[in-house]
């Protein structure tokens, strides 16, 4: 704690989408007793202004972002390949005991050294660690978990071509239908595939990119998006178990952790499988076709409230479950059928997401 409150740092891969998103929700839901700073910084509707009215004002050289002084400060990236460069820059920070916390956000985008990155990341600072938020194919594939469940490997977050005459690539605008013999439906991009499905649209004018609005899309579907990525790692890792995380497509690290800090939400989500018995602190969760088995593994007795069970069917949601006394060793049955629905067990901080997926 520096001055009575903490203090935390997130670099962003992104110069717009994700300063943006994170700035919103700071701004909404930020804890008073966190100072958070953004590299890049937001910039303000006055900086876009004078960005599009006075074209021939001199760019910055570098990212500027302000600490909670209020005072203006260069973080300068240290020059190494991507992702790297955000990481080293971020153990720099935490070197110069300036942020009790870093995090540095940034997608797979077939960057060079994201084996290096995460390795990095992995070294301590004075007994501090560098936290990565990682989306693979990209950040939008983190926007779009909060709309549904959906295990795809994006081969880009937005499809583009190479016209004649331009130095660039254009934009395809999938699912638009601007250029129909090009346009993939959603098939290969995200924003396609969110354009295709009325989530966003993925024109020039309103594009996610561009939009400083776009928490205002999801800020009801936040439990979604912390249910979701859970359930994209537990797919991956029954698909990809065996590849390093920075190589799989697709995942998402710890993203929705930033998110639950930035909120203040301590609620830990994990999905099982019919037949699997985990642990999670003073309990055992046994789930079978019919029923979860809750066995206290703790040395006290511990109290399970009712309606700890939920079942989801369509939008409609049903508590069940009734209050049970468990003491030490003992086990208690929760009857239920699995079928085709989600179920969710409540205890304490977590809740266990259970469904039949064959």
């Amino acid at each position: 704690m520096r001055d009575g409150y903490e203090t935390v740092l997130i670099i962003c891969e992104g110069q717009k989408t994700e300063p943006y998103f994170f700035q919103s929700i700071i701004d909404e839901k930020g804890d008073s007793n966190i100072k958070y700073t953004i590299s890049p910084e937001p910039k303000s509707e006055e900086d876009e202004y004078l960005k599009k009215e006075v074209p021939h004002k001199r760019k910055r050289k570098k990212r500027l972002t302000k600490v909670p002084s209020h005072t203006e400060v260069d973080i300068e990236v240290i020059s190494a390949p991507l992702p790297l460069n955000w990481v080293k820059t971020g153990k720099r920070e935490l070197q110069d005991n300036t942020y009790n916390e870093v995090w540095v956000v940034f997608d797979h985008d077939d960057f060079p050294a994201r084996k290096e990155a995460f390795e990095e990341a992995e070294q301590d600072v004075n007994g501090e660690f560098v936290n990565i938020a990682f989306s693979s194919r990209s950040f939008e594939y983190y926007l779009l978990s909060h709309f549904e469940r959906v295990y795809s490997q994006f081969e880009e977050t937005d499809c583009k071509f190479k016209e004649e005459g331009k130095k660039k690539k254009t934009f395809i605008r999938c699912g638009t239908s601007k250029y129909e013999e090009l346009d993939c439906g959603g098939t290969k991009c995200i924003n396609g595939y969110a354009q295709t499905k009325g989530y966003w649209k993925n024109t020039d004018k309103d594009n996610s990119k561009k939009s400083r609005v776009f928490y205002d899309k999801i800020k009801s579907k936040l439990e979604i998006g912390f249910e979701n990525p859970s359930w994209i790692r537990f797919q991956s890792d029954a698909h990809e178990g065996e590849k390093p995380i920075y190589d799989r497509n697709p995942y998402i690290f710890n993203t929705d952790t930033l998110l639950k800090k930035l909120i203040q939400c301590n609620i830990n989500y994990e999905w099982m499988n019919i037949n699997e018995v985990r642990n999670f602190e003073e309990i055992e969760l046994r789930v079978t076709e019919n029923s979860i088995v809750i066995k206290n593994i703790s040395r006290n007795t511990i109290i399970i409230p009712p309606n700890s069970m939920e079942l989801n069917i369509g939008s409609s949601i049903n508590d069940f479950g009734e209050r049970y006394l468990i003491y030490p060793t003992d086990s208690v049955n929760i009857d239920f059928e699995i079928g085709s629905s989600l179920h969710r067990f409540k205890y304490k901080d977590i809740r266990v997401l259970i469904k039949n997926e064959a």
